[in-house]
C-alpha cells in the first residue's frame, strides 16, 4: 500500500474546506474563498452586518495551524484598515 502525502497547499485548501461549512452556520455569509496559501484573509464576508475575514492555517496533529505573532499582528491591522472583523480559524488534521 502506498501512502500519500498532503502539500502544504492541499493541506491548507482541506482546512479552508473544512472551516466554510462551520462559519456559514454560523450565520456567516460567504463573498469569497481565496485557497492560495500565501494570500491574506483565505475567506471574506459579511458577519453581524459587517465585513468580516476569516484567517486561516492548518497543521497535522500533534500541531495547530497557528499564526505567528507578526502575523496575528498584520491580519488584526488589515483588518482594521478595512473597518472589518478579523477571525481567525485554526485547523488541527489527524489521521485515524
Amino acid at each position: 500500500m502506498e501512502l500519500s502525502v498532503m502539500s502544504d497547499q492541499e493541506l491548507h485548501e482541506f482546512g479552508i474546506r473544512v472551516i466554510l461549512p462551520y462559519i456559514q452556520k454560523e450565520d456567516f455569509i460567504i463573498q469569497g474563498v481565496n485557497p492560495d496559501i500565501k494570500i491574506n484573509p483565505q475567506i471574506v464576508g459579511q458577519r453581524w452586518g459587517s465585513l468580516a475575514y476569516v484567517f486561516v492555517r492548518t497543521d497535522c496533529y500533534p500541531n495547530k495551524g497557528t499564526l505567528s505573532d507578526k502575523d496575528f499582528q498584520w491580519c488584526l491591522d488589515w483588518a482594521n484598515e478595512h473597518s472589518a472583523t478579523a477571525f481567525f480559524a485554526s485547523v488541527g488534521v489527524v489521521c485515524v
